[in-house]
């Protein structure tokens, strides 16, 4: 990890270190959720299934960050499924 100009940036406190661990877990829910809609959601019903479970998985790794959720991730994961199901 870097900072703007280029330094790398140490992670210090344990709290750091875990919230630093929790963000990187969120983003991989979302990735996998992302690939689970392109490749594994036989429906519309299903992707949006896959949508509020990874919200919920997101939601227990960063809690009070339901905002930043639906800012960062939501319009990630809805693009997905509209390219999935794009009559939808």
């Amino acid at each position: 990890m870097a900072s703007p100009d280029g330094q790398p940036v140490f992670l210090t406190t344990p709290e750091q270190k875990d919230e630093h661990r929790r963000v990187r877990a969120a983003g991989r829910v979302i990735d996998v959720a992302c690939w689970l809609i392109e490749r594994r959601s036989p429906d519309l019903q299903t992707a949006q299934l896959v949508v509020t479970y990874a919200k919920d998985k997101v939601l227990e790794l960063l809690p009070d960050c339901e905002a930043q959720f639906d800012l960062i991730y939501l319009p990630r994961l809805r693009r997905k499924i509209f390219g999935r199901f794009p009559t939808h």
